[in-house]
């Protein structure tokens, strides 16, 4: 039997597959928290999962490396211009666009960001067989995931990030002008900063207050000083500095009072769809390098909503 996946079910297909005994992953890129989402723990520790991944490309971060080696490095492999995307194992096979990332599956209880689709293939049907055969004689041909191919993953991923930095400021401006061009005003919210620990213990008092759950890792508070509770607008997007980059995330309303707002989470899809643009094809914006981060928190200290045209100056 063969079954199309994509979205969620997908998502939960792959932790599936990989949870079961015997998992052989040919995936090219692995990110950050994929061996605590897929294995269920922060170092991996079975004896009976092997991986192969690429690290020539950039796309796999050297600290999850480091994370699956650490006890059975000889399970693990690389090899160069890896670019496939199957889990296998003995619950069976998962063959598809995913590679092991947030973007691609969706970690810490957020959707993937990214459209993946795949199939299904049952344990000890044809192509469950051939997939780890196939394996198999790639396995023979990897290189040894060692500390000096450890070293290579972190120049490449360095210098990919970099490059995504850099060439990422022409494709967001971009997309927040015809987003704005099709719903109108956009609504923004600059943040920068960690919480203190008395922050931590109010929000989650105030969580507590509202019948919300303060371990649920999808709770995303916002401080709501300079903001009126029922003046945050049904979707808006937040901007978060970290060093000189600019992450995005997107939200729809939630609730709150005068002190902190508790907002839905939104993958770029789900917030595209609130706005009324389910089929619209504007690219999702990702992480971006400003240099201007002085100029960010003198305007994200204002407390206010900004438009488009308020923060494409920072993008330049």
């Amino acid at each position: 039997m063969c079954e199309f996946l994509a979205g969620d079910d997908l998502s939960r297909k792959i932790k599936e597959v990989v949870r079961r005994a015997n998992a052989r992953c040919a995936v090219a890129f692995w990110g950050r928290d994929a061996v605590r989402e897929l294995f269920g723990t922060e170092y991996l520790e079975r004896d009976d999962v092997w991986i192969l991944c690429d690290i020539t490309m950039g796309g796999t971060n050297p600290e999850t490396l480091r994370k699956i080696v650490e006890s059975r490095a000889e399970n693990h492999g690389h090899v160069p211009g890896l670019h496939a995307k199957i889990y296998h194992s003995d619950g069976g096979m998962v063959v598809g666009s995913a590679n092991a990332s947030g973007n691609g599956i969706g970690f810490r209880g957020k959707p993937p960001k990214q459209i993946e689709s795949g199939t299904y293939h049952e344990r000890n049907s044809g192509s469950w067989e051939y997939a780890q055969n196939w394996f198999d004689a790639l396995w023979n041909d990897a290189g040894d995931l060692d500390e000096a191919a450890i070293r290579i993953a972190e120049r490449t991923w360095g210098e990919n990030k970099n490059s995504r930095l850099g060439l990422n400021r022409e494709l967001i401006a971009s997309s927040l002008l015809e987003l704005q061009r099709l719903s109108g005003e956009v609504k923004l919210v600059l943040c920068y900063g960690e919480y203190s620990d008395k922050d931590v213990q109010e929000y989650t008092e105030t969580a507590v207050d509202l019948d919300l759950d303060p371990n649920d890792e999808n709770l995303d508070p916002f401080e709501s000083e300079g903001y009126e509770p029922n003046k945050w607008p049904k979707n808006f997007i937040c901007l978060e500095l970290d060093g000189r980059a600019i992450n995005f995330t997107f939200h729809r309303r939630g609730v709150g009072d005068e002190n902190w707002h508790y907002p839905e989470s939104l993958s770029w899809r789900e917030y595209l769809s609130d706005l009324g643009h389910p089929n619209a094809t504007i690219p999702e914006p990702f992480t971006v390098r400003t240099e201007r981060p002085q100029e960010y928190k003198e305007l994200a200290d204002e407390n206010r909503f900004f438009t488009v045209d308020n923060v494409l100056p920072l993008l330049r």
